[in-house]
C-alpha cells in the first residue's frame, strides 16, 4: 500500500469519526473511490474506542477503493 493511499483512508476514517459521513463520502470519490460507508452508519452505545476506531479504518478503506474492486456482502 502505497503512502498517499494510507494518509487518504486515515484523512477519510477520521471524517468517519467524527461523524461527517457526507464529507467523508466526497472525499473517498474525490479520491478515486465508490463512496458511501453505506446505510446506518454511526457508533454503536457500548462500543469502545478501539474498536470504533478500527471500524471507521476498515470501511474507509473500502470506501477508498474503486467501484469494481468493492466486494458485496447479502446484506
Amino acid at each position: 500500500m502505497q503512502t498517499t493511499n494510507s494518509n487518504s483512508i486515515i484523512n477519510c476514517a477520521m471524517l468517519l469519526s467524527l461523524g461527517y459521513i457526507s464529507e467523508a463520502t466526497t472525499y473517498a470519490e474525490s479520491c478515486g473511490g465508490d463512496g458511501s460507508p453505506g446505510s446506518g452508519w454511526e457508533r454503536d452505545k457500548d462500543e469502545d474506542d478501539d474498536h470504533w476506531w478500527r471500524r471507521c479504518i476498515a470501511v474507509s478503506a473500502a470506501m477508498m477503493r474503486p467501484a469494481k474492486y468493492r466486494m458485496r456482502r447479502g446484506r
